[in-house]
């Protein structure tokens, strides 16, 4: 990466640079840098490459239509997963900074729905529903009047359940979704867009989008771990939070020794190990705890749902790279 930075005279530490840094630099999904497409055609290689030595191996092999039929619905599925499976957690707010665990399950769930709704389609309809759409719109314009006419007399047999059965499945998959949603996605605290992860040399020229700050340009080094009595700059104590930390904010403009009492407590209680503790006067809420893209904020110390927090969060590693 600093090689590159060179080759296309950037300063890694100027933060107008951001942008410009992520799109040429990042190895993360999106936007899709050098490094990913060439993993991902990599990776495309090697499904390709594994799904022929199956079909080669395993022709007759019942187990195998119901990922054949999959395959043969590839656009259906494509399009489906994004307006059904990730459109669900868009509307639900939680598109963004899932468990590892609630990734894998949601993962789950879309891929042996897909087979299902493959299998029982392939059963009915000899084309997915947009299979069937693009051969209607790619439809040569020799095919003959007469064709055309049997060609329509049968499709409207089957046009009704067609719709039917795209109802059907959308509103399973939904269900399933949701419940799959309540069930793993009880995760404590507000979800927030990461806003990156960079190393800076100084403290950046900008501020964070949320106060207390939980992501962004932070600095090469720690904030020292446990209680602090002065405040602990968003600079400092990102870095302590992308290494798996959690951070615990107080802001008194008058003296509130109950809450730092508390709060010190808990910090006692649970160990210093990858929590701070410290006042910050530079937000609205009077409590506030905050990991990596998550936070809660109270008025009064909530001792179960903090320690909650803290356990559910720390120890988890941020880094990109």
């Amino acid at each position: 990466s600093r090689g590159l930075a060179s080759v296309f005279n950037i300063d890694p530490y100027n933060m107008e640079n951001l942008e410009v840094q992520t799109a040429l630099l990042s190895r993360q999904p999106i936007p899709p840098a050098p490094f990913f497409i060439l993993a991902g055609i990599g990776a495309a290689l090697m499904v390709i490459s594994l799904c022929l030595t199956l079909g080669q191996h395993f022709e007759q092999a019942r187990w195998l239509k119901p990922l054949v039929y999959t395959g043969q619905l590839a656009l259906t599925i494509y399009i489906g997963h994004i307006i059904v499976g990730m459109g669900l957690l868009l509307a639900l707010g939680n598109l963004h900074n899932h468990s590892q665990g609630f990734t894998f399950a949601y993962t789950g769930l879309v891929f042996v729905v897909s087979v299902i709704f493959s299998s029982l389609w392939k059963q009915r309809y000899a084309q997915g529903p947009l299979e069937w759409a693009m051969r209607q719109v790619s439809q040569p314009a020799s095919v003959t009047p007469q064709k055309k006419r049997l060609k329509a007399a049968r499709q409207r047999k089957v046009t009704a359940n067609r719709w039917s059965w795209i109802a059907g499945a959308i509103l399973v998959m939904v269900l399933i979704s949701a419940l799959l949603m309540v069930i793993l996605h009880n995760e404590p605290g507000e979800s927030f867009p990461e806003e990156g992860n960079n190393h800076i040399a100084e403290p950046p020229r900008y501020i964070w989008n949320t106060r207390p700050a939980t992501s962004g340009a932070h600095a090469p080094g720690l904030a020292s771990w446990g209680e602090s009595s002065s405040p602990i700059s968003p600079w400092l104590y990102l870095h302590n939070m992308e290494d798996g930390g959690v951070v615990m904010h107080y802001n008194c403009p008058e003296a509130c020794p109950e809450v730092v009492s508390e709060l010190r407590s808990i910090l006692q209680e649970v160990g210093r190990d990858k929590l701070i503790l410290h006042p910050n006067p530079d937000m609205s809420a009077r409590i506030a705890i905050t990991a990596w893209a998550r936070m809660i904020t109270m008025e009064t110390v909530n001792r179960e749902q903090v320690i909650e927090f803290i356990d559910h969060y720390r120890g988890i590693d941020h880094h990109k790279s």
